[in-house]
């Protein structure tokens, strides 16, 4: 969809509302809140909410739990502060905040928008936005997901304790009169743990807004609504400065920002010695390059013997002892891998007391350094893996994952890069079901685990996508699928051209008829064309494999998003 072109003065209004949003969340400011939650209350006519301050979003989940659903153990208990407690413990529905409610403009910030906004303005004001202030990585998944799981399934029970026994405290001070304080307290310490009631309180949250909605929101609509300017608006006091909250009837729970959130060269939560996102009360989520972790494997980090060679179920059990229950599915390989990321590969080497396959060799470009290569136990990858080690000189320890063929240090050390030759790409290779295409976007952000450069060239129909990798004369071709799947085919586009011809004409034979005919004699056209010669015997077709098998891990495919490893699939599906 082309993006219609922003004026000038739509351009200067967004980045002056983005300097106020950057500002307030560098320095949240609870009272800047509350007198734009009563703003917002005020002008509806109505009374503006109790709001009571939690310090993370455990403190406040544990909070909600509390005051939605501990009500009947006030009442089991006989205890006078049932009624207070009934009288602020219902929830605001989600569903219900519209218009003229104070919180359809938080929870909705587009029913600001005009209802005749044109769908290419609103796009393009919003894309701008979103340059200006992106989303906080913070906002993402994880947060919410282990606040709810350390609630329930506590790794420190001491510090949930600690926690659970000051969110009550916060709760009833602000909400019972002080003879009703003490004995509440333990009542509602008894509420039951319930999956179902859990759900319902996870479902009812509401989320910091995201930047870029709230500023396209304020440009386009907020100005009408008021006489004066957008930067005056509640919302613009509210959402920068906002962690997750939950409205009652009366009441309104609400957090603070993180104190500290730390980010990797991708941009994602990333933390090498502590807690990638951490809150006021000690609540924090532990992240490798945006795949969470157990915080014993960053601090202080597992043995190499541990990440290398316990058994998967042990990886599993270690990890969610700490992440809680079924939080470690199929992403065990994923924690070890990130495990031995965090140790180094140079300290795995030295650790395990690996001996070289091939070096040390003199570095030709630091006379002070000499290479080495390694392979790496096999748990680590889940298949054979070999990483060269520079040792001394200015850039001693530093490590790169090769293929498993490769016998020189020099030349592993070198591996996808050096001048790169003008590269062969043919017109047209439909008939092996590969589209050459330009701006290709695959279903999610991607990248190697190695850092080196990966460029889409072709796709396939069921949404996958081909990419060369790295710089050099040569560049290998990745085949990603749209589930969470990824292949080499070959060390340059010619090999794998050669080998997906082989697979296909494999393919067609088996089932060969009129139709499967036409096919085979589009590919055969293509192998004369591109002059290919596909592997034709099956040690030649295995040898292929292999040579591609063996930059499986030196070109395992990262999801940027969550961190998680494609999975590596050798056959053609």
């Amino acid at each position: 969809m082309p993006l219609d072109p922003i004026s000038d003065d739509d351009r200067r209004t967004l980045e002056g509302l983005a300097e106020r949003w950057k500002t307030r969340a560098a320095n949240p400011d609870r009272a800047a809140v509350e007198d734009g939650f009563a703003r917002l209350y005020r002008e509806q006519g109505m009374e503006p909410p109790l709001i009571v301050w939690f310090d993370s979003p455990m403190a406040g989940m544990v909070a909600a739990y509390a005051l939605a659903f501990g009500g009947k153990e006030l009442e089991r208990a006989g205890s006078p502060a049932a009624g207070e407690w009934a009288r602020h413990s219902t929830p605001v529905p989600f569903e219900r905040i519209a218009p003229p409610h104070p919180l359809a403009g938080v929870v909705h910030a587009g029913r600001l928008l005009p209802g005749d906004t044109p769908e290419r303005e609103l796009a393009s004001l919003h894309f701008a936005a979103e340059d200006l202030v992106p989303s906080p990585m913070w906002t993402g998944h994880w947060v919410m997901k282990q606040a709810q799981i350390q609630a329930r399934y506590p790794a420190d029970p001491e510090f949930s304790d600690r926690l659970r026994e000051a969110a009550v405290a916060a709760l009833t001070d602000a909400l019972l009169p002080a003879d009703l304080r003490e004995e509440a307290g333990p009542a509602l310490a008894r509420t039951p743990d319930d999956k179902d009631l859990w759900g319902k309180l996870v479902r009812r949250v509401r989320h910091p807004d995201h930047p870029a909605r709230v500023l396209t929101a304020l440009l386009l609509g907020a100005a009408e609504d008021r006489d004066g300017s957008p930067d005056d608006h509640p919302l613009l006091h509210i959402a920068p400065a906002l962690g997750p909250w939950w409205p009652f009837d009366g009441v309104l729970l609400a957090t603070d920002p993180p104190v500290e959130v730390h980010t990797g060269p991708h941009g994602r939560l990333h933390r090498a010695d502590g807690p990638a996102v951490r809150f006021a009360d000690g609540f924090g989520v532990h992240l490798w390059h945006a795949h969470q972790m157990p915080p014993s494997a960053i601090v202080p980090g597992w043995t190499a013997e541990d990440i290398a060679f316990a058994p998967e179920e042990e990886i599993r059990r270690r990890a969610e002892a700490e992440l809680g229950p079924d939080t470690v599915r199929h992403d065990a390989g994923d924690v070890r891998r990130c495990a031995a990321e965090r140790l180094g590969w140079a300290r795995m080497v030295a650790d395990l007391g690996l001996e070289p396959v091939a070096g040390p060799t003199a570095d030709p470009d630091e006379p002070a350094s000499s290479l080495a290569l390694y392979d790496l136990p096999e748990p680590l990858f889940g298949r054979p893996s070999r990483v060269v080690v520079r040792s001394g000189g200015a850039h001693d320890g530093a490590c790169l994952l090769v293929p498993t063929d490769m016998d020189d240090p020099v030349a592993a050390a070198a591996w996808l890069t050096g001048p790169r030759e003008e590269q062969w790409m043919p017109d047209d290779v439909s008939a092996l079901d590969m589209e050459m295409e330009d701006d290709i976007e695959h279903v999610e952000e991607v990248h190697l685990i190695g850092g080196q450069e990966l460029e889409p060239f072709a796709t396939e129909g069921a949404g996958g996508t081909y990419y060369l990798c790295g710089g050099g004369p040569r560049r290998p071709v990745l085949y990603a699928d749209s589930e969470g799947g990824s292949r080499v085919l070959g060390r340059d586009l010619k090999e794998a051209l050669e080998l997906l011809a082989a697979e296909a004409l494999d393919d067609h034979l088996e089932h060969e008829d009129d139709e499967e005919a036409e096919e085979i004699a589009a590919i055969e056209e293509l192998i004369r064309e591109l002059k290919l010669t596909p592997p034709s015997t099956p040690e030649e077709y295995a040898a292929r494999k292999a040579s591609a098998r063996a930059m499986s891990t030196a070109l395992t495919l990262i999801m940027t998003e969550e961190g998680n490893a494609y999975e590596y699939r050798d056959g053609t599906d």
